[in-house]
């Protein structure tokens, strides 16, 4: 036979075995791996490799050195192994991976893989560990996976998958991680779960799932991470599942769950490490038996309905990082009600400490200044705390965040608040803090949100506010801040969201410099007593989108370098003293969508584009010498000739007196014809 026949014969052959490879039909009569390597190749052919993480795969190479393939011991020519991590393949798993019927492990995570899970994957028996995660596939779970009876290990988090969990899941006893969060599953957990007596963790938080917790997840006895946050679960927590006693991680928020907390939850759960139970219906008590919660470091109770007192005796919580009860109900109304907070101080490791929302009352006490140096947070707003800022805040030297918002609080912002130099947020808005602002907190020089409005400060701004050069937002209004505001305030350039300093007794003028802040999207200085000119400089703030100088005493007109602002959206100029005409380059900004220009002095004709055209946008009332525009607003009419009048008049005026000098130096037929031509136009010589 010829070589060329040969070579024909072998093609051929190669065709016919790739077309079975293409319907999975299993070939297990042939030797040494040669199944093994044509499905890798068909894999090969059916992807895209745009990063060439393929490129080993040829035929110079032997298949089990090609990248991500492995191959087994006793079968040294039998692909046991694929691993394809972060490769960017893109395209369909190809169902030829079913061909390699010796394959343990298969991990083709964060790739560009889309469509289904192919149902044949069934068949691979020896299966053992299946990561097919950060991918886009889609569709349902197959139910032919329960045939891999030896799988220990399945991650398909952070897909498109939809459909129901298979009924019978609990026929895969062996699981040890059964990980399908961050999906689109419907449906209710199947109570079949409760047959994987082996399992380790358990994830299947981030989907749509509903039903109640099964009391068959009761019988994991060797479950320690429990993550079903973020479904639409409800009913109550079974009792069982407080019967875990090796659960680290039980994280249930976000749900729909409801109930009361068993009063021993903490004893029969002595390994917990994290309690997140937070965006749900829970109510009742926090149980006592927290104080025994000894390896604990997030608590996460928040949005609930709890009430009663935070649990006492906390110090025993040694590894606590983490503790958040906001949202709540929960109260406290004399000194022994704050004790818990005392003792928390004794847990040198806390971070966070989220107190907001609740009913807790009565005044702070002095042991806030004990917490360690690794306290960043502490957030009381919202509640109905009274008395003063103890003075010992100051000690708290690595808080990045401290909310006192919206409480009772009165008295002194302390000086002492100026030892807090890593602070990023500060919130003291809504109490009734008087005095003034302490110089001190120019010490601040990292914050980037300042929140003191709605207080009774007053006395002056102080300069060293410009020390704060990182701040973004800065909100003083409604407070009795008098004087003229600081020229250092204008050179932070860090101003970017909102400045807000209406509601006070400012007075003065707005320098030139206020056109440094470049960045600032909202100025807000309405309700003081500013006086002078709006400054030209404003039109260089482009980044504005908000601009209230109402109720103030401007005077003037509206600057033309108004027109630079493009993205402008609201600007009130309401109850000032400005004059002139309205400009036409306010109806050529096309963000703007609300616009009060009422109360002032201007005159001349209403614009009728841009915001003019809807009679809801804009207000002009109160200025008495305008007409034209918006038919809705029932102005008079603007004298569109009125030049042209002027011009008759000053010929009224001056043609007479030119013809009397004329006519007394003419001859006497000159004189007739002009007169004739002078009554022709109403004038007598």
């Amino acid at each position: 036979m010829k070589l060329s026949s040969v070579f024909s014969a072998s093609l051929l052959l190669h065709d016919l075995i790739l077309l079975l490879c293409v319907v999975s039909v299993p070939l297990p009569s042939m030797a040494d791996g040669t199944v093994d390597r044509l499905a890798l190749e068909s894999f090969k052919s059916m992807v895209s490799d745009p990063l060439g993480a393929l490129a080993s795969w040829n035929r110079t190479n032997h298949v089990c050195r090609w990248q991500g393939v492995r191959c087994g011991r006793r079968h040294p020519d039998r692909v046991t192994a694929l691993r394809l991590l972060s490769s960017g393949l893109v395209g369909r798993i190809p169902p030829h991976v079913a061909n390699l019927t010796f394959l343990q492990v298969l991990r083709l995570r964060d790739n560009n893989f889309h469509g289904q899970i192919p149902p044949e994957l069934g068949r691979l028996s020896r299966l053992q560990g299946l990561d097919l995660s950060l991918n886009y596939l889609e569709g349902p779970i197959p139910a032919t996976l329960i045939r891999c009876s030896n799988l220990r290990q399945v991650s398909v988090r952070s897909n498109l998958l939809t459909g129901e969990i298979p009924r019978d899941v609990g026929l895969l006893s062996k699981m040890l991680v059964f990980n399908l969060a961050q999906n689109n599953l419907t449906g209710s957990i199947p109570s079949s779960l409760g047959n994987m007596t082996s399992l380790f963790a358990l994830f299947l938080q981030s989907n749509t799932l509903e039903g109640s917790i099964p009391e068959s997840i009761g019988n994991l006895k060797s479950l320690q991470l429990l993550q079903i946050a973020y479904n639409r679960l409800s009913g109550a927590i079974p009792s069982s599942l407080y019967n875990l006693s090796s659960m680290s991680i039980f994280s249930v928020g976000s749900n729909l769950l409801e109930g009361t907390l068993p009063a021993n939850m903490f004893d029969t759960l002595p390994s917990l490490e994290m309690l997140l139970m937070n965006n749900n219906h829970f109510q009742g008590h926090i149980p006592a038996s927290l104080s025994n919660a000894s390896y604990m470091g997030d608590i996460e109770l928040s949005v609930n309905y709890f009430t009663g007192t935070v649990p006492s005796h906390l110090e025993n919580l040694r590894r606590l990082y983490f503790i958040n009860l906001s949202d709540n109900q929960l109260e406290a109304t004399d000194s022994s009600d704050w004790e818990f907070l005392a003792s928390l101080t004794n847990c040198s490791l806390l971070h966070v400490l989220v107190l907001g929302t609740n009913n807790f009352g009565g005044m702070l006490p002095t042991s806030l200044a004990n917490f360690s140096s690794s306290l960043n947070t502490m957030t009381l707003e919202s509640n109905h705390i009274s008395g003063t800022i103890p003075t010992g805040i100051g000690n708290l030297f690595n808080l990045t965040t401290l909310s006192l918002s919206d409480n009772h609080l009165t008295g002194l912002i302390p000086p002492t608040i100026g030892g807090l130099r890593n602070l990023h947020g500060l919130g003291l808005s809504g109490n009734r803090l008087t005095g003034q602002i302490p110089d001190s907190i120019g010490n601040l020089t990292e914050l980037n949100l300042i929140y003191l409005q709605d207080n009774d400060l007053g006395g002056r701004i102080p300069e060293s506010i410009g020390n704060c050069r990182r701040v973004e937002e800065m909100d003083l209004s409604h407070n009795k801040l008098s004087g003229q505001i600081p020229m250092q305030l204008y050179s932070i350039s860090s101003l970017s969201t909102y400045l807000n300093l209406s509601n006070n007794l400012l007075n003065g003028t707005l320098p030139l410099q206020v056109g440094n802040l470049r960045n600032l999207g909202a100025l807000v200085l309405a309700h003081n007593k500013l006086s002078g000119d709006i400054p030209t400089t404003l039109g260089q703030c482009q980044s504005l989108e908000y601009l209230y100088l109402h109720d103030n005493s401007f005077q003037g007109s509206i600057p033309q370098s108004l027109s630079n602002l493009r993205g402008l959206s609201e600007l009130d100029l309401s109850n000032n003293n400005i004059s002139g005409n309205i400009p036409e380059f306010l109806a050529d900004l096309l963000a703007l969508q609300h616009l009060n220009l009422s109360y002032n002095d201007l005159e001349g004709n209403v614009p009728n584009d841009g915001v003019f055209r809807n009679i809801t946008a804009f207000s002009v009332i109160g200025n008495n010498k305008l007409c034209g525009g918006n038919q809705g607003l029932h102005l008079p009419p603007c004298h569109i000739h009125s030049g042209r009048k002027h011009k008759s008049l000053a010929l009224e005026v001056v043609i007479p007196v030119i013809s009397v000098v004329l006519c007394a130096n003419m001859p006497w037929e000159a004189k007739s014809l002009l007169m004739e031509i002078y009554t022709a136009m109403g004038f007598f010589c």
